[in-house]
This record gives C-alpha cells, sequence and structure tokens, in this order.
C-alpha cells in the first residue's frame, strides 16, 4: 500500500513538474531581453507573476488537495496495521491538524500562520528566483540561451526541495509518526527497519535494512549524526533522513 501511494504521487509530481517547466520554457522564449533595457520592466515581471499565480490556481491548489488525501491514506494505513489493537483515528487526528489539513483540504492558515504545506506549495521561493534572473536578463547581464537554461535548472531544482523533500516526505514521515503513537500506546518494544535497498541509499539504511532492533536502540540512534539526517527529528518519524522512503514494522513480544 504505501508503495502505490508512492507511486501515484511520483506520478502526478513528475506531471506538474513537466508541465511548469514548459511553462516557464515558453515564457523565457517569448521574453524580449534584446532591448537589454537598463531599468526593470514591471510590465513584464507582472506577466511572469500571473503566469506562476495561475498555475498554482489551475495545478497546484488541486495537487494540494491531492496530497490531503493522501497523508489521510497513509494515516489510515498505519491505523490498519495496529487495527488488531483496537487503534482509532482519533489518536493520530492531530498529525493532520499540524499539517494544517482539515476536511481533506490543506488549510492556507492555522492559528493566524501561513501552513508550511501550502507555503511551499504556493512556489513563492521559485517565483522570486526567476525574477532575479529575470531582472539580469533585463539589465543585460545573462543572455537568452543561458536565462532559459538557469531558469530550467532553477525550477528543477525548487521541484526537487518541494516534490520530494516536503511531499512525499510529509505523506512518509505522517504514517511514521502515526505508528510511533500507535507503538507507544500498544506497548510495542520492537521493530524491523523496512524496505528495500537502491544505489543510493545512505550507509545509516543499508546498515539496518531489514533487522529487527528493540525500541531503545532507536531512540539511541538520535544521538547519532549521519547524511542526510533531519536535524531535531526523531528517528522513528525520519528513519533515514531526507528523502528516505524506508519506513519500521513493529513488533510485540
Amino acid at each position: 500500500m504505501l508503495e502505490e501511494l508512492y507511486k501515484q504521487l511520483r506520478e502526478e509530481l513528475d506531471r506538474l513538474s513537466d508541465k511548469l517547466i514548459k511553462s516557464l520554457s515558453n515564457f523565457v522564449d517569448d521574453f524580449d531581453h534584446e532591448n537589454r533595457i537598463a531599468v526593470f520592466d514591471n510590465d513584464k515581471i507582472s506577466e511572469y507573476q500571473e503566469l506562476m499565480d495561475n498555475f498554482f490556481k489551475k495545478e497546484m491548489t488541486p495537487f494540494l488537495g491531492f496530497l490531503a488525501l493522501k497523508i489521510r491514506d497513509a494515516l489510515q494505513l498505519a491505523q490498519e496495521n495496529f487495527a488488531e489493537d483496537g487503534a482509532e483515528y482519533e489518536d493520530i487526528q492531530h498529525i493532520e491538524e499540524a499539517l494544517g489539513i482539515e476536511g481533506g483540504k490543506i488549510k492556507k492558515y492555522r492559528d493566524g500562520k501561513m501552513t508550511i504545506l501550502y507555503a511551499l506549495g504556493s512556489l513563492k521561493v521559485l517565483e522570486n528566483d526567476v525574477i532575479t534572473l529575470l531582472h539580469s536578463a533585463m539589465n543585460g547581464q545573462v543572455a537568452r540561451v543561458d536565462l532559459k537554461k538557469a531558469v530550467v535548472n532553477t525550477a528543477s531544482r525548487k521541484y526537487h526541495d518541494f516534490f520530494d523533500v516536503y511531499a512525499i516526505g510529509s505523506v512518509w514521515q505522517s504514517f511514521n509518526t502515526a505508528q510511533r503513537i500507535y507503538a507507544g500506546k500498544f506497548k510495542y518494544n520492537k521493530f524491523i527497519y523496512a524496505g528495500g535497498i537502491i544505489e543510493e541509499s545512505r550507509d545509516f539504511c543499508v546498515d539496518r535494512a531489514g533487522k529487527e532492533f528493540f525500541f531503545d536502540q532507536g531512540l539511541e540512534w538520535n544521538e547519532l549524526d549521519w547524511k542526510g539526517k533531519i536535524p531535531g527529528v526523531d528517528f522513528f518519524v525520519q528513519c533515514g533522513g531526507y528523502n528516505c522512503l524506508h519506513h519500521l514494522e513493529w513488533i510485540k513480544e
């Protein structure tokens, strides 16, 4: 089931990434930088901001709803794994609330602050980086061919940050957090470090994959440092860290 969740996310994220990069490439192709004006073309910047705003409304807003549903699917899967113990969804519902999910949708604000998933999904960091590149082109500092390459590279990098690190990570870490809660409630004291190994797997994961460990051992790993570790995040939530798709299969003895 986890693998199916990943497949669904990956397909949708790749589609969105390709669509935005194509839109940005077309925009740069139409970008009239040949005048090499020495002042900012505010009309052109506004045109770009409108393009990004329209993309967010048409593509990213529905995706954030899709992401909220995938997070709920992951939480329900965790509940199912502890169904025989009498697991209740109410025990983990606060995870949705912490992420700003309400009624199956990602809210823009929670407690007066913009929620992290909404802020990331709005792609404002990407928008600002591309505006900086456009300013450079307007001042004659960037050639057309270099501008297009720079915009595409920037978009690809920022999409990787949002999609791989935050979007997929939010689903995996929600699942791991829910399992951690149930394991504590129902007194599970052992786990298997579950999931396969790929070429990019970290040594931390390679050394543990497929093996059984006691709960106290996992606690001790919070004191370790390894490449890719997410600072301040419990091992039982992050497993191997950024982009890690391993999870724990809990055992009661």
